[in-house]
């Protein structure tokens, strides 16, 4: 496989005349995938969003994916091979709110040639962010521990939001029933509201050590 830039949003991948995988981004730019060329086009996605080296921000982007020996007119989208969630506790060991920062910013490497110190949010962070606002949509309405200070689910600015949020990250909206991934500016934005709930994050994960403990 040969390197290839990834700012781009989207990559469609199909089969060039001799079947072989073919990864086109969005800007033109295409790469010959060394992929077997008897896998599914689900499994091909997968493939494609494990190589961080290649396409180190293929988890935030599409994924078109048309085999020609299946349709020549279907696309098969996917915002994220894997099933959710990518990780069972991607707040794991976190129990206090600089913790739990670090984890929803946590960054990697993804050197590009024009930027060698270039560098992206990585999986557990993202994963980090859904399962923020999951948790802080599920203590809403909810009534508040006597003598706790800490609030109890999404403020009314937030509310709708995160709850809309909440609905596409568990699958009750959107094309996939068994979850969907938050991209581009709608990750952002979810960042920005789980980092700003970071006291109900922390709540709820040493609530849960307490439960293990028990």
């Amino acid at each position: 496989m040969s390197e290839t830039k990834t700012e781009n949003q989207e990559i469609r991948i199909s089969r060039n005349d001799g079947l072989k995988w073919v990864a086109t981004h969005a800007d033109g730019k295409t790469v010959e995938l060394d992929l077997d060329p008897n896998l599914t086009p689900r499994e091909v996605a997968a493939k494609v969003v494990e190589d961080s080296q290649h396409f180190p921000e293929v988890p935030h982007k599409r994924i078109f994916v048309n085999d020609v020996r299946l349709s020549t007119l279907k696309w098969e989208t996917f915002t994220d091979a894997k099933a959710r969630p990518v990780e069972d506790n991607p707040f794991d060991g976190c129990l206090t709110p600089k913790p739990v920062i670090d984890r929803l910013t946590e960054k990697v490497p993804a050197p590009t040639e024009d930027n060698p110190e270039r560098q992206v949010y990585s999986n557990r962070a993202n994963s980090a962010v859904e399962a923020a606002i999951i948790l802080v949509d599920s203590r809403q309405d909810q009534p508040k521990p006597e003598g706790s200070k800490v609030g109890m689910g999404f403020s009314p600015a937030d509310k709708r939001v995160g709850a809309y949020y909440a609905a596409w990250i568990k699958g009750e909206s959107g094309p996939n029933k068994q979850g969907n991934r938050l991209t581009g500016r709608h990750l952002s934005r979810a960042r920005k509201l789980a980092k700003k709930y970071k006291a109900q994050i922390v709540a709820e994960l040493k609530a849960e050590a307490a439960r293990k403990a028990a």
